[in-house]
């Protein structure tokens, strides 16, 4: 009996000895597990900020290209002011737009959208604006036309009637000595 129970006391602690084996394995496996997980998000969270930071970088850089764009666009509207510059800039604004919603097909972040939007609406207000003032100045140059051909058409009327006038002067003075002329004749 005795040895009986020594093998039963053996077997009960081959068997915890086993248990706590599986347990300290199970427990380690576990430890590990989160381990590798919250190195998986720390790395997810890293990216993610990564990620973050290079598009907020990237939408600073656009949006300073597109405030110097914008600028050289006025600078050349206000120096030339022709059609072949605006269809030109026009030409180039549409290309560009092209090429940002290609960079806006990429992008999946809300803000930056906006951002974007923002900047074409600014853009675009300010072409208007431009283009409101060379309106203006044509209409103010073609007015200033009209009113130098009124005054051109104005003289000339001045000059065809005082010409008139003169004829007319000359032909009465021309039959008054005539008629004087004739009455001393027959006088």
């Amino acid at each position: 009996r005795e040895q009986s129970a020594k093998r039963n006391l053996l077997k009960r602690l081959i068997a915890a000895t086993t248990i706590q084996a599986s347990y300290r394995s199970r427990e380690l496996c576990q430890r590990k597990s989160r381990a590798c997980e919250l190195e998986r998000e720390r790395r997810a969270t890293a990216a993610t900020t990564i990620q973050a930071m290079t598009r907020s970088w990237m939408c600073r850089r656009e949006s300073l290209q597109r405030r110097e764009e914008a600028h050289q666009v006025q600078v050349v509207i206000t120096r030339t002011a022709s059609s072949v510059a605006i269809q030109s800039m026009i030409r180039s604004w549409k290309s560009r737009r092209v090429c940002l919603q290609r960079l806006e097909q990429n992008r999946h972040i809300k803000d930056e959208r906006e951002a974007i939007a923002a900047t074409t609406i600014q853009t675009m207000a300010r072409s208007w604006r431009c283009q409101s003032e060379l309106s203006k100045r044509i209409i103010i140059a073609q007015e200033f036309d009209l009113k130098r051909k009124l005054i051109a058409v104005t003289k000339i009327q001045a000059v065809a009637r005082s010409c008139n006038c003169r004829r007319e002067q000359s032909a009465k003075r021309n039959l008054l000595k005539r008629l004087i002329a004739a009455t001393t004749i027959q006088a």
